[in-house]
């Protein structure tokens, strides 16, 4: 999935893509690039371990983060933003649906 990612992403935009979560911050600290797409299932790092310490540091706490899962529990969803300090209201379910697109509030 990530080199799929990676490859549909990549005809729009510039992508570096790192194996491990240490990896994937070291990359960022180094690149500063303009988004970070993480996957929640990482081999080395939890996910919100890598958020606190892209929100913790002064050169990566402006770099805006999606978060991305194949888990469709909605309990674990909830919980994972809730604890990197997010609420269920600054996420967006995936897939997004009619149902849930049409539930959320607009800016």
């Amino acid at each position: 999935m990530p080199e799929q990612i990676k490859s549909e992403v990549g005809a729009y935009f510039n992508v570096e893509g790192f194996a491990t979560g240490k990896d994937g911050l070291e990359g960022v600290k180094s690149l500063q690039p303009s988004l970070v797409l993480c996957d929640v299932m990482l081999p080395d790092m939890n996910d919100n371990d890598i958020v606190k310490q892209l929100k913790a540091d002064e050169t990566t706490k402006s770099i805006p983060v999606i978060m991305l899962t194949a888990l469709d529990d909605e309990r674990h969803q909830t919980a994972e933003m809730m604890h990197v300090g997010r609420t269920k209201d600054s996420g967006t379910e995936r897939p997004v649906t009619q149902q849930n697109h049409h539930s959320r509030p607009h800016a």
